[in-house]
């Protein structure tokens, strides 16, 4: 595996029950790359020797590791992030989920305005079938008009959104 450590190479002290600790990224490659449990399993033997050796040459240890640790690069790059990312995924599925009631609520309003209608249709001769195809028809209509407008402004609106938080200074790639 290729090992990146931190530049100035002195471990990072914990708490005192987890022992000393040493950061570094690590990239397991190739077939016989294993699990990230077995990476753990290996690279914590691997410290142990090594620090056995030093001791038996009568070389001081600076670090003792009782256990390595690995965690995903996505969990240590975004664990700052993740609460707030949470909230506001919340926050847009209760939005979404709000207006598909709407634009329900809306239709069964329609519906039921136009019973009038609906009822002269049934007395001149129109099945369930055809009332069904015609209400679904309308709606259709209604929805892909809908869809169209909200793409056609998703594109110029994200533009517009991105250049607002370059203003504040945010780096977007």
């Amino acid at each position: 595996p290729s090992v990146l450590t931190p530049s100035n190479g002195v471990p990072e002290t914990s708490d005192e029950s987890e022992g000393r600790s040493h950061a570094a990224l690590v990239r397991l490659t190739g077939r016989g790359a294993g699990s990230v449990v077995d990476a753990e399993r290996r690279l914590t033997a691997a410290a142990g020797d090594r620090a056995a050796s030093k001791a038996g040459r009568g070389e001081r240890t600076q670090a003792a590791f009782d256990r390595v640790r690995l965690d995903p690069i996505r969990f240590a790059l975004t664990q700052s992030v993740r609460p707030t990312s949470w909230t506001v995924f919340a926050i847009a599925t209760a939005l979404l989920v709000l207006a598909c009631l709407n634009v329900t609520g809306l239709g069964v309003a329609r519906i039921r305005d136009r019973s009038r209608d609906l009822e002269l249709r049934r007395a001149l001769g129109a099945g369930t079938r055809d009332l069904v195809r015609l209400l679904l028809i309308e709606n259709g209509l209604i929805v892909a008009a809908g869809a169209t407008l909200g793409i056609g402004l998703a594109y110029p609106m994200l533009d517009m959104t991105l250049a607002v938080m370059r203003a504040f200074g945010a780096e977007i790639a």
